[in-house]
């Protein structure tokens, strides 16, 4: 993170044999942003700033979409925050080990870097445009004999 400016890269970062590209609280949301970021990391990074949400249930949403993604992408993620949880999760999704909302401290952890498997995202919108274009054409049928049930009728009265 430069000066809070977007950048126009992806930012690569390597401890040991765990390559990383870091997500703030929000990218976490972005589909795209976080593809990008673990599409080159052996290991999730999260690092949150969560003191805006103080004792709100936003601080535990944020948490599972964090788990979600872990799951979603099968890969380990790590999850640093100010006054929310901070934990290990596992590519399963499940939480390893994790600090209470709250609780100051830190966690050691073992971490195996992993290839991220992403899900087959252009197969998601291939399916959501097939179910569109099938819905599309049953209103534009259903539409269409309405229209001629309704001008039938119409017809029907004026040559009565």
């Amino acid at each position: 993170m430069k000066d809070f400016v977007p950048g126009k890269e992806v930012t690569v970062h390597q401890v040991g044999s765990l390559v990383f590209s870091p997500l703030i609280c929000f990218e976490v949301l972005d589909d795209e942003v976080v593809r990008e970021a673990i599409s080159v990391s052996t290991v999730g990074v999260i690092q949150t700033n969560n003191a805006t949400f103080g004792r709100s249930p936003q601080s535990a949403q944020q948490f599972q979409i964090s788990r979600v993604r872990a799951y979603e992408y099968r890969i380990p993620v790590l999850v640093a925050a100010t006054t929310g949880k901070t934990a290990m999760i596992s590519s399963d999704g499940e939480v390893l080990e994790s600090l209470a909302d709250f609780e100051s401290g830190h966690l050691v952890v073992d971490v195996s870097p992993s290839q991220p498997n992403p899900p087959p995202i252009r197969t998601n919108h291939l399916l959501a445009a097939s179910s569109l274009l099938v819905f599309g054409s049953l209103l534009w049928k259903t539409g269409r004999r309405r229209l001629e049930h309704i001008r039938d009728r119409v017809l029907g009265r004026i040559t009565a």
